[in-house]
């Protein structure tokens, strides 16, 4: 039995490759850093050594370095599989001796096991100085139709020549892996990946730490006494604003919301008094309880969380729904706002209790590139939104505003099934929900991007609702924000869209086609990370770069292709390099339109940050072709 030796410092991509090896017959050994790995060796030589380079203790140069200049280890055959992409250090390692250099983001399982092979077989030999170091090189153009680079996974061939490993390893040519060089992206599947990470917790450990904690502390005597007050039905507007009175903070928060946009639809309010008339007594209870539930989370950072972010987005959340509750003249305006507010705070209560372990729970999501309630269920066996029903029936809020919190996730089919009776509350909260994503309005440590034509045809929503939100959201959300936020001592925090938009290596100004152009997020998320912002006339009109399209079933790919056709042809443009957006990432246009493009295809939903490797792909790629 042949033996491996994984030298990786992290165990979701260890564990997963060593369960694969150990599947195929191979004997696999893990070590957390090159001196684990050093003190390892004592026992015994591998006959591989998959090798990273970024790691705590003894890094993998330094470790390729002294295994080198021993005479016992100098022949041990090393394939390096790291996300580092410094041309530098690259080199170094050739220069040290290595079989093969992979990027995490861009090979397969299947092209590992091949190279681990050739290794064993001799078919692999230590590359000289001279070799060439391991460059990302640009995704050819295809010649045949069916012959698109993404659209053909690496490994299905022969295994590649030794000689080619180094020079051709880092060519991104599987388009259903996920694309951002992160440690987790081990498997052409990253839901394989989660499968074998075992649990963090059982479930009964987990409710026990909810149940055990699942109330408001510290509330102050003001909010204490409107609670007390509004917990009776003959209580007075004039009692309940006395109350409101005697905290100056709570008081302020209230003035403002009575005039933000959640509530207003008339003249402004400048008393106490009149704010709680405009809100109502059956609403002022549960606006204090929000005070009370943000003043509660706003502390800098809860485990891992940027809590400044997290509040941005549950209020964009809870203002979007508040605005579908008014489109369809709906009286329970700031129930709907207050759902929003609330929607994701069962993740900042996973933090807040579970601290590490939950911090572990968002890095195996940002690095499988997996949505976290996806993790969630597999790490916690509960996700955020399962543990809401407990959480607020703690609290003491409205029975009717726990369903649509605890199934804000859920597709249109499944709402139908799981909240036959609450289908437009639940479906207009995830709409809100996908939309604030969408529009990079604030994060609560998830950054995906999901569809919304589903929830949109059934809320028979009328496209220009979407519009009108979408031009004045940014502002209101930002009153809204510093009512809700203020005195709770956080700093100002980069708009997330401005963060992404850094991260680009190119003006990014995109093409757009689908066959639901008025109810497609993925085409909000261009518009809203495009140089040129959503509704922006003033801008200069330049030509888009790049072409992205969006297909979500095959049924479609007629339909999108000529869609996509004609829109280069009115914006004056052909041959774009295009990001096709499906299912699994396996739905192509018709391969007429794709025939000498350089593509980039990802499976959706997808999380923002794989979107913008793509990107970076394609400007890589282009500029290469120019350099060339």
């Amino acid at each position: 039995m042949s033996k491996i030796m994984i030298v990786e410092d992290s165990a979701v991509i260890s564990q997963p490759i060593a369960a694969t090896l150990k599947r195929e017959g191979y004997d696999a050994v893990i070590a957390e850093h090159g001196q684990d790995a050093i003190t390892k060796l004592a026992d015994g030589l591998p006959d591989v050594i998959l090798l990273d380079l970024a790691m705590p203790v003894m890094d993998g140069l330094t470790f390729l370095k002294t295994i080198r200049a021993n005479s016992r280890t100098k022949a041990v055959p090393v394939i390096v599989l790291s996300a580092v992409t410094e041309k530098p250090k690259i080199v170094h390692a050739v220069k040290l001796g290595i079989q093969s250099y992979l990027l995490k983001s861009r090979f397969s399982l299947q092209e590992l096991l091949q190279q681990i092979e050739a290794c064993i077989q001799g078919k692999a030999s230590i590359k000289p100085a001279a070799a060439q170091p391991a460059t990302p090189a640009p995704v050819a153009a295809s010649p045949p139709a069916a012959q698109v680079a993404v659209e053909k996974p690496v490994g299905n061939d022969a295994a590649p020549s030794p000689a080619a490993n180094i020079a051709s390893s880092a060519v991104p040519t599987d388009s259903a892996a996920p694309t951002n060089p992160v440690a987790a992206q081990v498997l052409q599947d990253p839901v394989e990946a989660l499968k074998s990470i075992k649990p963090l917790m059982t479930r009964s450990e987990v409710m026990a730490q909810i149940e055990s904690n699942a109330e408001l502390k510290g509330m102050s005597p003001a909010v204490t006494q409107v609670l007390k007050l509004t917990g009776n039905s003959r209580c007075s507007i004039e009692q309940v604003a006395k109350a409101i009175s005697t905290d100056h903070g709570m008081a302020l928060k209230i003035l403002k919301l009575a005039n933000s946009a959640v509530y207003t639809r008339g003249e402004p309010v400048d008393s106490i008094q009149m704010a709680v008339m405009r809100i109502g007594l059956d609403q002022i209870r549960q606006t204090v309880l929000n005070i009370a539930v943000v003043e509660q989370f706003s502390s800098n950072k809860v485990g891992g969380i940027d809590i400044g972010q997290f509040w941005e987005h549950a209020i964009a959340t809870g203002f979007i729904a508040s605005e579908l509750a008014f489109s369809r003249q709906d009286k329970d305006i700031d129930s709907a706002f207050t759902m929003g507010l609330l929607h994701d705070i069962g993740r900042v209560f996973f933090a807040d209790q579970f601290g590490e372990i939950y911090q572990q729970v968002l890095e195996t999501a940002e690095k499988l590139q997996l949505p976290v309630e996806q993790v969630e269920a597999r790490m916690l066996l509960y996700t955020h939104a399962d543990v809401m029903d407990r959480i607020l029936h703690g609290w003491k809020f409205p029975k009717q505003l726990i369903n649509p919190v605890v199934f804000h996730h859920l597709s249109a089919g499944n709402i139908r099934r799981s909240a036959p009776r609450e289908v437009t509350e639940v479906a207009s909260l995830g709409l809100a929900n996908r939309l604030a994503h969408a529009m990079m309005l604030g994060s609560s440590g998830n950054e995906t991007i999901y569809p919304i034509h589903d929830l949109c045809e059934l809320l028979k929503l009328d496209p220009k609702v979407l519009t009108t939100i979408r031009g004045k959201v940014r502002d209101e959300c930002d009153k809204v924000k510093f009512a809700l936020l203020a005195n709770a001592n956080m700093g100002a925090w980069t708009p997330l869209r401005q963060m992404h938009q850094e991260e680009m290596q190119t003006e990014f100004r995109p093409l757009f086609a689908s066959s639901v152009p008025g109810f497609d997020s993925y085409g909000i998320f261009c518009e809203e990370l495009a140089a040129t912002p959503f509704a922006d006339e003033e801008a200069e009109a330049e030509k888009p770069n790049i072409g992205v399209i969006h297909i979500s079933n095959a049924r479609e790919r007629v339909a999108v292709t000529s869609a996509y056709r004609a829109a280069e042809s009115q914006a004056g443009v052909s041959g774009l390099p295009l990001i096709i957006l499906s299912p699994a990432g396996k739905l192509m246009p018709e391969s007429s339109l794709v025939n000498g493009r350089r593509v980039q295809s990802l499976s959706t939903p997808f999380r923002i940050a794989r979107f913008i490797d793509a990107v970076n792909r394609l400007a890589e790629s282009a500029d290469q072709q120019k350099a060339a």
